[in-house]
C-alpha cells in the first residue's frame, strides 16, 4: 500500500502522513494470503484465501468490523464474522464504502456493517448504533 495514512488505512502498523512508495502489508500468519482488497474513505478491508476478513483504518462508524472504542487501527486485524462464522460461508468479495463495509458470499448473500444509513438495511432495522457485526442485507 501507499498514499495517505492519517487513519492507519495503509495497514503498516503506524500512522503516517504519507507513504510515497508501495510497501508490503504484513498479514497475520493465520491469514497469510490476500484474495481481495477494498479501500473506503479512510479504512481498508482484506479478504483472505481462508474466507477471513482483516480490516484496518478508521473505525468511527464501526466500518472496520471491530467492537473496540478506538477511532482507528493501523495494522490488519481479523473481524468477528457473527452469523457468517456459524454458517461456514465462503466469502467471495469485500467492498468498502465511505462509512461501511459489505461482503458477498459464494451463494450471493450480501452482508454489511458500519453506519446503518449506508448498509442497505431497511429503515425499521436501523438503529442509532453503528453495527460492527456483519448482518444479512435482505435483497427482496
Amino acid at each position: 500500500t501507499w498514499g495517505g495514512c492519517s487513519n492507519g488505512e495503509l495497514g503498516l502498523g503506524r500512522f503516517a502522513r504519507t507513504v510515497p512508495q508501495p510497501t508490503r502489508v504484513q498479514l497475520p500468519s493465520a491469514s497469510p494470503f490476500a484474495l481481495g482488497v477494498s479501500c473506503g474513505k479512510a479504512h481498508t478491508a482484506v479478504l483472505t484465501t481462508c474466507s477471513r476478513i482483516l480490516t484496518f483504518g478508521n473505525s468511527s462508524f464501526k466500518q472496520d468490523g471491530k467492537r473496540h472504542g478506538f477511532w482507528a487501527t493501523n495494522a490488519p486485524q481479523e473481524i468477528f464474522l457473527g452469523d457468517l462464522e456459524t454458517h461456514d460461508r465462503d466469502l467471495s468479495i469485500v467492498v468498502c464504502g465511505g462509512r461501511h463495509t459489505a461482503l458477498l458470499d459464494c451463494d450471493g448473500s450480501l452482508f454489511s456493517f458500519g453506519d446503518p444509513m449506508c448498509t442497505g438495511r431497511s429503515l425499521r432495522a436501523r438503529s442509532a448504533e453503528h453495527d460492527y457485526i456483519p448482518r444479512l442485507v435482505p435483497l427482496q
